[in-house]
């Protein structure tokens, strides 16, 4: 199930660069040490989070999934991108909605998150599968 909730945010950084310089390719992941924790949705009663869900009868199961991640200061940073799975198109970060650019469009990456969406210590990204 991990491997379908999967998500990285990257960070655009803004610098002090020389016109010559180029952007790294390689931008920080920020949830690449995050907490990942699950949380079943059952008849709209939502469960305590725990590491891992086992689902003992097969059929449809409505699934939140969160991480939890830290930054520090992010002043020098412009924009957040968020990589996913496109078929998970409702995305939280800190109980505000990830707006996309297009409503009703499904997207691998969507580009141009405020990073004042972020707190400058604990972060929660959510999505429910």
């Amino acid at each position: 199930m991990k491997s379908l909730a999967f998500a990285s945010i990257m960070l655009i950084l803004s610098g002090y660069m020389s016109a010559n310089q180029e952007l790294s390719k390689q931008e920080p992941n920020l949830l690449q040490k995050a907490k990942i924790d699950f949380s079943l949705v059952t008849s709209g009663k939502t469960h305590p989070w725990q590491d891992k869900i086992t689902l003992k009868k097969k059929g449809k199961y409505k699934v939140r999934v969160r991480y939890t991640f830290h930054t520090g200061k992010n002043s020098h940073w412009v924009a957040l991108s968020l990589r996913k799975n496109p078929s998970l198109t409702t995305w939280y970060l800190n109980g505000k909605l990830i707006p996309v650019p297009l409503r009703g469009m499904r997207y691998k990456t969507i580009p141009g998150i405020n990073p004042d969406l972020l707190k400058n210590s604990k972060n929660v990204l959510e999505t429910i599968l």
